[in-house]
């Protein structure tokens, strides 16, 4: 019979491995979909799947996965160049070997001669997107976008506009959490971004969450909304008018519209 401890550390390390092999199993099927379904579809499926899993581990898979999965070609280039993948030819061993070049990645690689091709491995982005990239953009700029592209985003809150800004800032920074508003450029006034990324807890643990004074969306979203209000969404003004959402996912933008008056 095992002793009480060594079953606990066996548990432990069992718990451990877990969000990595759910990771594992998730790009499995994100490479057998030939990239065709979205990363953040195949991994929803694979945590319906998984009741058992704590949000922190659910968290951990996510991390891991998305951050392989975003800058895949990187990967596969790292793979080829460091010999790990070798003569695999099964997909678990192939994902493993993908995981582990993302683990073990340093940037000390010979990148490839070909100027599009050496976008994509070193940023991970898709060939054909880089080459276009490039055509379109130049060079320096399609460089920071293939790499911005494929980095994680930041976390972003949007004020209700009944909410002042700077009192949301002054309760955040009381609780420990640093913001920054985006340059006026952007044209997004409402909005906050963290600067830490995801607080732990998550957002809905932050001052002001329960009481409805901000919702989590992008800074590109909020600037939408802000167009259609200033010249560009054909309603006028602070209200009024129609706007019809075409590409809704959560409805961060439909609720910042119908907030200001919008018929959607």
């Amino acid at each position: 019979m095992r002793p009480p401890l060594l079953v606990a550390l066996l548990l432990a390390s069992a718990r451990a491995l877990a969000p990595a092999a759910l990771a594992r199993e998730a790009l499995v099927a994100y490479r057998a979909s030939e990239e065709i379904v979205a990363a953040d579809k195949v991994l929803a499926r694979a945590l319906r799947g998984e009741s058992s899993f704590t949000d922190a581990e659910r968290r951990v898979a996510a991390d891991v996965f998305l951050g392989t999965a975003t800058r895949l070609r990187r990967y596969e280039w790292i793979c080829a160049q460091r010999g790990l993948c070798g003569a695999a030819s099964d997909a678990t061993a192939v994902a493993a070997a993908l995981l582990r070049a993302r683990d073990e990645d340093d940037g000390a690689y010979t990148w490839p001669a070909d100027a599009d091709e050496r976008l994509s491995a070193t940023s991970g982005a898709p060939l054909w997107l880089c080459a276009r990239w490039r055509r379109d953009l130049g060079e320096a700029v399609a460089a920071a976008v293939a790499d911005q592209s494929t980095r994680r985003g930041p976390v972003t809150l949007r004020v209700r506009d009944d909410v002042s800004i700077g009192a949301v800032e002054e309760a955040l920074a009381a609780a420990g959490v640093v913001t920054e508003r985006p340059p006026a450029g952007v044209g997004a006034p409402r909005a906050l971004t963290l600067v830490g990324g995801r607080p732990r807890g998550g957002v809905w643990a932050l001052p002001g969450w329960s009481e409805g004074e901000f919702e989590v969306q992008d800074a590109g979203s909020q600037a939408i909304v802000e167009a259609c209000f200033d010249g560009g969404g054909g309603g006028g003004g602070r209200g009024g008018g129609g706007a019809l959402d075409m590409c809704a996912g959560n409805g961060g933008k439909s609720l910042a519209l119908a907030a200001r008056g919008k018929e959607l």
